[in-house]
């Protein structure tokens, strides 16, 4: 299959190695993980490592979410989002 210069793939991994990924895989349906639990785990160490120099509201404001969820983060507790409410 060709890749248009702006798709996705081509940018995000590069024309060349999209080009190899078609040949190989072309016309095949690709499942490609999110990658969400070691983003979040990413973002969860920035957090700590920052929270040296910024407040817990300014953390929440730069990373989009509660301060709540920044207090859960630094006292240690990881959510799992998986995992469904018992009740």
């Amino acid at each position: 299959k060709t890749l248009r210069p702006d798709h996705d793939l081509v940018e995000i991994i590069g024309r060349e190695l999209a080009e190899e990924m078609g040949q190989r895989f072309g016309g095949e349906v690709l499942e490609i993980p999110k990658a969400t639990l070691a983003n979040a785990a990413l973002r969860n160490i920035s957090i700590r490592q920052e929270y040296e120099f910024l407040s817990q509201r300014q953390l929440a404001l730069k990373y989009n979410t509660t301060e709540r969820n920044i207090r859960r983060i630094l006292s240690g507790y990881e959510q799992d989002d998986n995992q469904m409410d018992l009740f």
